[in-house]
């Protein structure tokens, strides 16, 4: 599965706006040519009828639809190009393209995390894990038991501050690793706003770091 030129895409930022909020903002473009080096050069995306300045410490969320599946990938912002008189956006593609399964985009990262079963069978007896990726909706993390589907779980992780967040397991399924041999999928119910803003803030922090280490490859 690829981009190619000519394709219709859509491209969602999300940005921290006033009051630490979180808001997404849709974008609609063509892909005008795939550059050598493998950049994204796309026609400037117009919004309330004006040209939009992309931003360039974020990562932007690209979809586009082949048949009745929607495809999505992660891509920043790699400036402004002209050929002839016109110019166009290029983005850089910075991880895979997958089928669209999520409205909120994963994250990689690896955080320790503490699980906590509330079934009353399983009361204090904590589960060890780690995150594979988060967003403000769920997580994927390693763990070292067995958990079912559907099962309902808290979890005790460090984002700066020390978090408990409930959610329910989406997916389950063994790995080989030794130390944790289960990966759960896990979609969030949150009881307090401030800790999905606190999230939130937390994984735009951890884009913003990964941008600038990205940057400094390509520049490098």
């Amino acid at each position: 599965m690829k981009i190619t030129a000519n394709m219709k895409i859509e491209l969602e930022i999300e940005q921290e706006n006033k009051g630490n909020l979180h808001g997404k903002t849709t974008l609609y473009s063509v892909v005008e040519e795939i550059g050598e080096d493998g950049g994204l050069l796309i026609h400037t995306p117009v919004y309330q009828r004006k040209r939009y300045a992309l931003p360039d410490n974020v990562i932007i969320i690209l979809r586009f639809s082949i048949g009745s599946n929607v495809y999505v990938a992660p891509v920043i912002y790699a400036g402004r190009v002209k050929i002839g008189n016109t110019e166009y956006e290029k983005l850089r593609q910075i991880g895979d393209i997958h089928l669209n399964q999520r409205t909120d985009y994963r994250f990689p990262v690896t955080l320790p995390v503490t699980v906590e079963r509330l079934n009353a069978d399983y009361a204090n007896k904590p589960i060890k894990g780690q995150t594979v990726n988060i967003s403000g909706g769920g997580m994927l993390l390693s763990v070292s038991e067995d958990i079912g589907i559907n099962e309902r779980l808290a979890f005790v992780f460090n984002t700066g501050n020390l978090e408990t967040v409930e959610g329910t397991v989406l997916r389950s399924e063994k790995t080989n690793s030794e130390k944790y041999p289960y990966k759960i999928s896990v979609q969030f119910a949150f009881k307090i706003p401030q800790h999905k803003q606190r999230l939130n803030k937390f994984i735009a922090d951890q884009q913003q770091s990964a941008i600038e280490k990205i940057r400094e490859g390509l520049n490098g």
